[in-house]
């Protein structure tokens, strides 16, 4: 089948998709069928995942799971200071060159100066736990983050979205999904002592991490840890200086969320709130594959000029919009007996905030096109203008109805930093193609 007839079947059944303009093809084939590959796995890992979560929620326990949840939360934060939020601005980097000598040479450096920031802050952390004294409930968890830390760090996601191989990163999640829900259903009980479950992560995790790395550079693995390639990573840093200070901006107010929610809360609204946040993931894994297939074409498309993309980009989140809207109120009716059946009436409390964090997910998606949009034309200073924006309010909000609101408040809060976002992002797209038509 060529690409104008998968584009005439396509259109007939999403008429917001985007129509080819210029030389460049829209949503070629190839495209489409790397979706379709990615859809496929995602759903292979749903059936392990869900009911892995599920049972291990079960066994754990509000109050284990909560501490389990900000064990996790505190990794997710420590990440970014390795990461660095670059992942958008080495796509661009590697894409922009046809050589493949450069683009190994890309690789090696971040991949050195990455793990060298990685082994400085598990040293760190290292020192942090020696002085702290640790309750005896959270050291099995703790001790589990040091490999779930090193597992989530300097991951190969970033070559593969690069390479428009993103159905590898799908296998990889889906061979995860497999190992950590097949560890909870064969060796869980209800009881079980807390901090298991990271250990299961950080087992599951490094797994896919390797698989992802082989995938991306076959059995080259020698060729990734080069120490003299360090000072290599200083240029491309300093180039994406703003992309790596909105990083810190948007990883200091989303995942200081669920931890606020332990200090100014309780321990066991963090337990139901995770439970939600665990089941969000699964619809955040689907919703998550949109930017990444789509930011790659955003550079290509681009190339045709700011107003090829806009028009797209138009058409997409209209697309977007008409799936969001029926999906948020079935998720209203249903999430409420679903949380009651599946997890139990301890948790019966987190259907809504999911309710309200899956409205959020799906705002997320809307103002991403327009988000990696403003990246893909290297507007990286006025994003990061808005994530403090953004992140001012949510911080502030969350300080102020977490005490009195619970859950509800911090799923509320980041519904209206979402919609906050969108505003913001669609209002500095808009400015960005009058100057460029001007």
């Amino acid at each position: 089948m060529t690409e104008f007839s998968v584009r005439q079947a396509l259109g007939s059944i999403i008429p917001w998709l985007p129509k080819p303009h210029g030389n460049r093809a829209g949503l070629s084939m190839s495209v489409v069928a790397r979706l379709a590959q990615m859809i496929g796995w995602r759903v292979l890992a749903l059936a392990f995942g869900a009911a892995g979560s599920i049972w291990a929620a079960r066994c754990l326990g509000p109050e284990k799971l909560g501490i389990s949840g900000m064990i996790v939360a505190t990794i997710t934060q420590l990440v970014i200071l390795v990461d660095l939020n670059q992942n958008a601005h080495l796509i661009r980097l590697f894409k922009g060159t046809d050589s493949a000598r450069e683009q190994k040479e890309l690789v090696s450096a971040a991949f050195t100066f990455r793990s060298m920031l990685c082994i400085g802050v598990m040293l760190a952390a290292g020192l942090v736990c020696l002085i702290v004294p640790i309750p005896a409930a959270w050291k099995l968890g703790l001790l589990a983050a040091f490999p779930l830390f090193l597992a989530n760090c300097n991951q190969g996601i970033w070559v593969l979205q690069a390479q428009e191989d993103q159905p590898a990163q799908y296998r990889a999640g889906a061979v995860q999904a497999i190992i950590s829900a097949g560890a909870y259903l064969l060796l869980f009980r209800p009881g079980i002592a807390p901090g298991w479950d990271v250990l299961v992560q950080a087992v599951a995790v490094g797994v896919s991490w390797f698989l992802m790395w082989r995938w991306a550079i076959g059995g080259e693995f020698y060729r990734l840890w080069q120490p003299k390639r360090w000072r290599s990573a200083l240029p491309f840093l300093k180039e994406g200086r703003w992309l790596m200070l909105t990083g810190v901006v948007v990883y200091i107010y989303t995942q200081s969320e669920a931890p606020l929610l332990g200090y100014l809360g309780s321990i066991e609204d963090m337990g139901r709130y995770r439970s939600a946040t665990s089941l969000l993931g699964v619809a955040q894994s689907f919703l998550s594959m949109i930017p990444i297939l789509l930011y790659p074409r955003f550079i290509e498309w681009l190339k045709d000029g700011p107003q090829n993309l806009w028009e797209r980009q138009i058409q997409l989140a209209g697309a977007a919009l008409c799936i969001a809207v029926p999906a948020v109120i079935i998720a209203c009716l249903v999430s409420p007996r679903f949380f009651l059946a599946a997890f139990g009436a301890p948790f019966a409390s987190a259907a809504y905030p999911f309710c309200l964090l899956f409205a959020s997910k799906l705002v997320v998606v809307i103002n991403g096109i327009f988000g990696w949009g403003l990246w893909a034309m290297k507007k990286d200073r006025q994003m990061l203008y808005l994530m403090v924006v953004t992140a001012l309010f949510s911080i502030s909000a969350n300080l102020f109805v977490i005490p009195r609101l619970g859950m509800i408040a911090v799923a509320s809060v980041n519904l209206a930093s979402e919609i906050l976002i969108l505003m913001g992002c669609f209002l500095l797209t808009r400015r960005a193609l009058a100057q460029s038509t001007s």
